[in-house]
């Protein structure tokens, strides 16, 4: 081979091998990743901050019912009726000479658990012996102390002073048989609570006598029943003995107010001046007015009505059971949402803002406004978050709602409508001078200034600066972490880089 010819030849490999070099050395060389712009368009819509919490059903009104008093409003709270054994006669007293407690004697119940009822609805009535007896004592004393008033007007004469000496001897009179008409029925009411007491403690000691000797199953049972009624008929003398001793006790009040009525009205014939007696009679008519008025406004409570159109959510009373307290309770059909907020949420929220209901068991809708929010009563958790009640009024009621279901109540606490919005992810800057990126170009971009004005987690008013339809950049993508695969096996054959996701 000649000189030059191999001269080429090495030429040759010496070009093959720089090649192959530079080949290798750009297998080897880093590859600049690629950046891919993730980019959303400005739109025209409403930009909305909102207040999430899960809250409680409750009746907007909620009434204890119970005979003797007007009806209470409790909303919010439980109330229980306290009831006493069945009887079939008149109720006990009203607190009364010996301070008992008022209790009732159910004569009529025609309310009924789920019942729906209107305004003025007669729902129980009472037995009114003793309030009727109380109005007619009232009302006796009122014209006793007009009578007086009247005759220490009335000049005196012979024989107006005889008429005065005669009425209070009959007063007198009256009186000591009221008295001896109380004791006579504290004697036999005595004696009548003595045998029905002994009459329930035979029974008893039969029915263990019997036990003891092991009677038959038929004799327990003759033996149980009799000690239930004897208890049952204990009971209804202890009534009827504390009603007759309070109505003899009454007469005596009655009595010795007739005397001392009959006793002014004798000294204002005796020729004292009048003046000062006057005076007092006149007030003593104005005080036994406003008691007769008392009298009739309990007797009138005999009655229980609804006070609201609404629901009876509870009837704790039967037909002659003697009662006091609480034994009705009504609700309205229309009802609210109770729930919790933090202290972080409360300076977001006010009263009338809008809010969306779900009624969780039912998965209903529902809309309704905040109505109260309750900054005096504080609660704090076992963390140390404080948190404030709130109530939102419900619209209108899903069909099914009831009282004590779990709600979620989303209020809105910002509202920008038709505006020109972001996502907020788009947002870069501070406070005062917040900025977006614009895309002007694959892969180029420009930041414009904008004015932000609501600002939420999704969203960001934007309320000059970029007009609707242009494209933002949200954030990007970089391809990373390359792979280079090297040449195996036979032939040796080069694969390209590949990127990793």
């Amino acid at each position: 081979m000649s000189r030059r010819r191999v001269i080429a030849v090495g030429a040759v490999v010496v070009v093959l091998g720089v090649i192959g070099i530079a080949a290798a050395a750009g297998a080897f060389a880093p590859r600049t990743p690629g950046t891919t712009y993730l980019t959303a368009l400005a739109a025209t819509m409403d930009v909305r901050d909102s207040v999430a919490v899960s809250g409680s059903v409750r009746p907007i009104d909620d009434y204890a019912l119970a005979f003797g008093s007007k009806p209470r409003r409790t909303v919010g709270t439980s109330s229980s009726a306290t009831s006493g054994a069945g009887s079939s006669g008149s109720s006990s007293s009203a607190a009364g000479a010996a301070g008992v407690a008022q209790t009732w004697t159910v004569a009529t119940v025609t309310a009924a658990e789920g019942k729906a009822v209107h305004t003025g609805d007669i729902l129980a009535t009472a037995d009114t012996a003793d309030a009727k007896q109380s109005l007619e004592i009232a009302q006796a004393t009122l014209t006793a102390a007009e009578a007086r008033l009247t005759a220490d007007q009335t000049p005196v004469t012979s024989n107006s002073k005889e008429r005065a000496r005669l009425t209070v001897t009959q007063a007198q009179t009256q009186l000591a048989q009221a008295r001896t008409a109380l004791t006579q029925t504290k004697a036999a009411g005595s004696l009548s609570v003595s045998q029905a007491s002994a009459a329930l403690q035979d029974a008893k000691n039969a029915l263990a006598r019997d036990t003891l000797a092991g009677a038959l199953p038929p004799v327990l049972a003759a033996d149980k029943a009799a000690v239930t009624a004897a208890t049952r008929a204990l009971a209804t003398v202890q009534n009827q003995t504390q009603r007759a001793n309070t109505q003899a006790a009454n007469a005596v009040v009655a009595a010795s107010l007739a005397l001392q009525s009959a006793n002014l009205a004798y000294q204002g014939t005796t020729g004292v001046d009048t003046t000062a007696l006057v005076a007092a009679d006149k007030a003593s008519v104005l005080n036994a007015q406003a008691a007769v008025d008392n009298a009739q406004k309990t007797l009138d409570l005999a009655v229980i009505r609804t006070p609201i159109d609404g629901i009876v959510s509870k009837v704790s009373i039967r037909l002659g059971d003697i009662v006091s307290g609480t034994v009705i309770r009504v609700r309205s059909e229309a009802v609210e949402i109770t729930a919790s907020v933090t202290e972080s949420n409360l300076p977001r929220l006010a009263l009338g803002q809008p809010a969306d209901i779900t009624i969780t068991p039912l998965d209903a809708k529902a809309t309704g406004l905040v109505s109260s929010i309750d900054l005096a009563n504080p609660t704090k958790s076992a963390s140390g978050v404080v948190s404030y009640d709130v109530v939102v009024a419900v619209s209108a009621a899903p069909d099914g709602t009831a009282p004590g279901m779990t709600a979620n109540i989303d209020v809105t606490t910002s509202l920008a409508k038709g505006v020109v919005a972001v996502p907020a992810s788009a947002i870069g800057g501070v406070p005062g001078a917040y900025t977006v990126q614009v895309l002007t170009a694959p892969g180029a971009t420009r930041t414009v200034t904008v004015v932000v004005g609501l600002l939420t987690a999704e969203f960001a008013e934007i309320k000059s600066g970029l007009a609707a339809g242009t494209e933002v950049v949200t954030g990007t993508v970089s391809a990373k972490d390359l792979v280079q695969q090297f040449p195996t096996g036979p032939g040796g054959a080069t694969a390209a880089p590949t990127a990793k996701p």
